[in-house]
């Protein structure tokens, strides 16, 4: 190693190992196919000399002759926490590794740990008591930009945690500051700068996005920066980067829209109107600003969208909220079977874990026919079984992850609140309400504002009180109080204060807030379980799904659409009639429970029974319908608006019977307008010709009923017996 060291420049040996470092570091080598660097060292390197050279690099970082970047550590497992420990601080080794297992009390998890700590003091040349809190900080940096899994940013945060229990590092975050490596919310100039535009459409768009910030959450806001400078302005100027102005041609306006209308594998967007939307929206405000603020005149220009080309989206919209609507009319009924399916994994799995824990360490217990072997290296550690024909199972893993299947769902059922209200629900979202008039006290369930910044409270019914009850008692972990933890908002990119949340798991010792991610793969997974199958194809269960079922189910159990409406906290009650997917037969009994309660406001003179006078009226018009040609259509209580010419009113139903008789008429009206037409009666030849058009479309109407006898094909098939 120092032979090879001594040929390279610097004014020390780190000097030196620094552009070793740089050539061969974990990064470089995964990704650019850097060789390694025993490989550089000895060419041709074998495995004994390989070890010898790992060994003598070693020596070095011990003795803190090099220390090597983090980023060339990782992926190398030099294991040297133990030799740096022993060699410059035994004392406070023994001790941190003593509190690491207390603390952790996972094998795996103290390991990492370890050979964390042992990466920062060979970077940094430190003993161990004097590790401050930067280290750690710098150290996550350092390893950010790799996008490693999340499992080695952890073993930092544990690491701090357990340095924080000591009193050996301070800072003015007591937990791990939790922020870092989240993006934060962005400024405008921050947005806008992601997509290098050039000026002066740079200050024009910078503008804009201020102006409209205020009545846009951040998502939103977020969203309609992407698609007016990315997805619009740059993919126009990179086909015509000439362009001076905002004002686009017929062609290069119809290039952009199909381009945005059709994926390049040829299928259509289906949120392409959104888009066209959203630009249509920006040239209209320009033009409208321009009349208020001359700064907007000189870009003020005609909009390339129409308005018949958005003209389509509440068409679109009718067909989602139909196909809305059929998904939850095929999801209701097989619900209970979802639900049925998460009671049962929560049941198995606890009592599996049960026996496995009352098996104890080393003992065997039976699953489906097999004998599995218990491991659990702590009592208070995960407990894991093995079997040799089969893959290690971690029991403790499987029952936290029915539980909260259980729970999610139940919860989700009961409330139809939406996936970011539940997972906001803190300890002190559960309210008690006493009610005046008989002193009863009731639990309220207080939902935070989300989508529509609107607060709201839900009845707990005794099921979600249960529920919610076996939440606490799972977050508490046998503490007195739940634990405070911070969460982190994807939507509006922003972290909450610490707040006591039910929807929180532990990940190791570390309890944190469940993610929207987390709860999509508990719903899911539970639902592949279950094996739902509709028209041959697996069911998989949405957060939004048992929304739309509760809101049904409300509406058809008789709740008044506003009430459900301040339930769901919507805005507009079309948007509440949009969720509910009423079935045919909540149609029907909701119709006929009108008619009955109309009947019931009605005058009761309208429903008496009618004299002898009012009855032959009544059965005279009937009587009086009947003519020559067949009967008349016409209803009850009306006069004939044709002057009983017959032939003219498309309210006569011919007789085919009188085929014969119409078509003696039709004859006498061609001699009758033959003898007008000779004597110049001309009012009466028009006259006739009306009537002889109405004769021939009766006898038309005669013809075709005759033909029309006989069984009708309804074009069912032909079932053939064998």
């Amino acid at each position: 190693m120092l032979d090879y060291l001594a040929a390279l420049p610097g004014d020390t040996w780190n000097d030196r190992w620094l552009l070793l470092d740089a050539a061969t570091s974990a990064r470089g080598r995964r990704r650019a196919g850097h060789e390694d660097w025993q490989t550089v060292v000895q060419p041709g390197c074998a495995k004994p000399l390989r070890d010898t050279l790992t060994a003598g690099l070693t020596v070095m970082v011990v003795l803190d002759i090099l220390r090597p970047s983090f980023a060339w550590q990782q992926g190398r497992q030099l294991g040297l926490f133990h030799t740096i420990g022993e060699y410059r601080d035994l004392d406070n080794a023994a001790t941190i590794g003593a509190r690491i297992d207390q603390l952790l009390g996972s094998t795996t998890l103290s390991k990492r740990v370890r050979h964390t700590l042992g990466k920062i003091l060979a970077h940094t040349g430190k003993t161990i008591r004097q590790v401050t809190a930067q280290d750690l900080l710098t150290m996550d940096a350092a390893l950010t930009p790799l996008r490693l899994h999340s499992s080695h940013r952890r073993s930092i945060e544990h690491l701090w945690r357990v340095l924080m229990d000591l009193g050996w590092i301070t800072h003015e975050s007591v937990a791990w500051p939790v922020q870092r490596g989240r993006e934060p919310q962005l400024s405008a100039e921050e947005l806008i700068d992601r997509y290098e535009l050039r000026s002066p459409h740079r200050e024009l768009f910078l503008e804009y996005l201020k102006q409209r910030r205020p009545n846009l959450d951040y998502s939103t806001w977020r969203s309609h920066a992407q698609i007016l400078i990315k997805n619009f302005w740059l993919d126009v100027t990179s086909r015509h980067p000439d362009l001076p102005t905002l004002a686009l041609t017929r062609e290069i306006a119809d290039e952009w829209k199909q381009g945005i209308r059709i994926r390049q594998n040829g299928e259509l967007r289906v949120n392409h109107l959104n888009q066209l939307f959203i630009v249509r929206a920006f040239y209209l405000d320009l033009a409208q600003w321009a009349l208020e603020d001359s700064y907007w005149a000189p870009w003020a220009c005609a909009s390339p969208i129409s308005r018949h080309e958005v003209a389509g989206y509440a068409k679109l919209r009718r067909k989602q909220v139909a196909r809305t609507q059929q998904r939850t009319r095929q999801i209701a009924p097989v619900l209970p079977q979802l639900l049925a399916q998460a009671r049962k994994d929560r049941h198995a799995s606890a009592e599996l874990l049960a026996a496995a824990a009352a098996a104890g360490h080393g003992g065997t217990i039976s699953v489906a026919g097999d004998t599995w072997t218990v491991r659990r290296a702590r009592p208070s550690g995960p407990v894991r079984i093995d079997c040799a024909n089969h893959k290690s199972r971690n029991l403790s893993y499987e029952e936290d992850a029915a539980f909260w299947s259980w729970a999610l769902i139940e919860t989700f059922r009961l409330t139809g609140i939406r996936c970011e209200e539940l997972l906001e629900l803190t300890h002190v979202s559960i309210v008690p309400y006493r009610i005046p008039s008989t002193e009863e006290e009731i639990p309220l369930l207080h939902i935070a504002p989300s989508k529509t910044d609107e607060e709201r409270l839900l009845v707990a019914g005794p099921e979600l009180v249960h529920v919610l009850s076996e939440v606490i008692h799972r977050v508490r972990g046998g503490h007195q109080d739940i634990p405070l933890t911070p969460r982190w908002d994807p939507h509006d990119h922003e972290w909450s204060p610490a707040l006591p949340h039910l929807f929180a798991k532990y990940w190791g010792p570390e309890l944190r807030p469940i993610s929207p991610d987390t709860v999509w793969t508990l719903i899911r997974r539970c639902a592949e379980r279950a094996n739902i199958i509709i028209d041959g194809q697996q069911v998989h269960f949405t957060t939004h799904d048992f929304r739309r079922v509760f809101a049904t189910d409300a509406l058809a159990s008789g709740l008044p659409p506003h009430i459900v409406q301040v339930l769901l906290g919507h805005k507009s009650i079309a948007t509440t009639q949009g969720y509910a997917a009423i079935y045919p037969q909540d149609v029907i009994r909701h119709h006929r429970t009108w008619i009955g309660q109309r009947r019931l406001t009605r005058p009761s003179e309208e429903y008496r029974r009618p004299t002898p006078a009012e009855w032959e009226e009544f059965e005279g018009h009937f009587v009086k319908r009947k003519v020559s040609l067949g009967s008349c259509g016409r209803a009850y209580g009306t006069n004939c608006h044709h002057e009983h010419a017959c032939l003219r009113c498309a309210l006569l139903r011919p007789d085919p019977a009188q085929a014969d008789r119409l078509r003696e008429i039709i004859t006498n009206l061609h001699a009758r307008i033959t003898e007008a037409e000779q004597n110049n009666w001309l009012g009466e030849v028009e006259g006739l010709k009306v009537s002889l058009t109405g004769a021939h479309e009766k006898l038309e109407q005669m013809e075709h009923q005759t033909t029309a006898d006989g069984p009708v094909l309804l074009g069912l098939p032909t079932i053939h017996h064998h």
